[in-house]
């Protein structure tokens, strides 16, 4: 399945109250879209991360960029 990045998508989740409550206060965003929104961008920059991690000299090649 292909979807455009440009596209949004509806998504019902069900997230523990506790936890989105302790994010929203700690992080100081203000709803729980912008909380999972920025969880997500924070997972995958802390994965782009560990890639770079892979590679000794920090100059590796990336053939998909």
């Amino acid at each position: 399945m292909c979807i455009e990045r440009c596209m949004t998508m509806r998504t019902d989740i069900i997230i523990d109250d506790e936890i989105m409550w302790d994010a929203m206060e700690n992080s100081g965003i203000r709803t729980k879209k912008g909380v999972v929104e920025q969880a997500m961008r924070e997972f995958i920059a802390r994965h782009a991360r560990k890639d770079l991690a892979l590679c000794p000299s920090g100059l590796c090649f990336c053939p998909s960029l």
